[in-house]
């Protein structure tokens, strides 16, 4: 079938209209997914950054007050100042702690979940341990024995355990972060926090001369077991470097509930204050752990700023190949068929005028002039 000059301009037009269909399609979608990149960094990376280094200065805070308040002497009205701005910082810590888990949702990197669950770990340590050295400046001690066994005694036994968890998480970051392992992660550091829970609960309980309710160590135990048991049925996906870990975290444990045991069974008369851990060689240790945390985590997330910049920058430097692509098809098209059109016209304008010129001389011998096309 022979085209008409009409369907020839149709189709070549028709060609240009679809490049330039198909040149907003892929404009579209690379929008779209531009949209999606820059939702990730200013929703979730930037943010996350931002909260990171907010919790680090609140957990500096915290540290700085608590050590002011154990080495200067202050008076009532300065002690209670202490406690209220130390309790201030704590809120602060644990709505930035709050907010960089609501965050974690849009995370793309096992690498910072890994890091939240050490970090809540270690956060609820210090928490206890700055609780157990605040205590310590408003109390006053006795001699009793097993307060001196729970200060001696079940203080160090439950660090070591709390350590030993602390060393199967960090295990972890090495691992790959399936679904069972991210559950054993959550377990390890429900563990790690309940322990020394229950330990503070305990101390709460001498401290108050036996007139607190031991519902509260019941209540951070109850937890501790949950999270025990949980492991226990996890424990085939313990490394072989994990299970010594493991095992001494059992025995630990095991040790701590008896000394617990024994000094719940005492009357209100016979329990004691129980003074708190150093501030120097406890505390101030997790809060450079916690710093540590907190800037790895920093610049994991600062990892996924970069990539994210350079997807950006690669999905627009697709976006303008695609244009001049689409731009240079559009100008090929355009120009065969102008060529193409103008090629035919002019050779059937050539053919007239030779007829035309042949007819002014005389000559009426040649064949008539055919249309080769119905337009023509």
């Amino acid at each position: 079938m022979k085209l008409t000059i009409g369907m020839k301009l149709g189709l070549g037009f028709g060609a240009i209209i679809g490049s330039m269909i198909a040149s907003s399609a892929i404009t579209y979608f690379k929008v779209a997914q531009l949209r999606t990149i820059h939702s990730r960094v200013v929703d979730v990376s930037y943010p996350t950054a931002q909260t990171i280094d907010q919790l680090l200065e609140s957990v500096n805070r915290s540290f700085s007050l608590l050590k002011d308040c154990l080495t200067s002497v202050h008076s009532p009205e300065e002690e209670e100042e202490h406690i209220q701005e130390r309790a201030a910082a704590w809120i602060e810590i644990n709505e930035e702690l709050a907010n960089l888990e609501r965050l974690s949702g849009g995370w793309s990197s096992a690498v910072g979940l890994k890091y939240l669950y050490s970090l809540k770990g270690e956060l609820t340590l210090l928490r206890a341990e700055q609780d157990d050295l605040g205590k310590s400046v408003l109390s006053e001690g006795n001699d009793s024995n097993l307060c001196s066994m729970l200060d001696a005694e079940a203080a160090p036994m439950v660090a070591k355990g709390v350590s030993a968890v602390a060393a199967i998480i960090e295990m972890e970051a090495s691992l790959e972060a399936t679904p069972d392992r991210k559950r054993l992660l959550k377990d390890l550091a429900v563990a790690q926090g309940s322990l020394w829970a229950s330990l503070t609960e305990l101390q709460a309980y001498c401290q108050s001369n036996g007139s607190m309710s031991q519902q509260a160590y019941h209540h951070a135990w109850d937890q501790n077991t949950q999270s025990y048991e949980a492991i226990r049925s996890k424990v085939s996906l313990l490394t072989v470097a994990q299970r010594p870990q493991w095992e001494m975290y059992a025995k630990l444990r095991q040790q701590f509930a008896g000394l617990a045991s024994q000094l719940l069974r005492l009357g209100p008369e016979e329990v004691c204050d129980v003074t708190g851990l150093d501030v120097e060689a406890v505390v101030e240790p997790r809060v450079r752990k916690i710093a540590s945390i907190l800037i790895g985590m920093r610049k994991a997330h600062l990892r996924v700023v970069t990539r994210n910049r350079e997807e950006l920058e690669a999905v627009a430097q697709s976006m303008t190949r695609a244009h001049l692509a689409a731009t240079a098809v559009a100008a090929a098209i355009a120009a065969l068929v102008a060529m193409l059109f103008s090629r035919r016209l002019v050779r059937a304008i050539q053919k007239i005028a030779v007829r035309a010129k042949s007819i002014a001389g005389g000559d009426l011998s040649s064949e008539p002039l055919s249309p080769g096309t119905a337009d023509e």
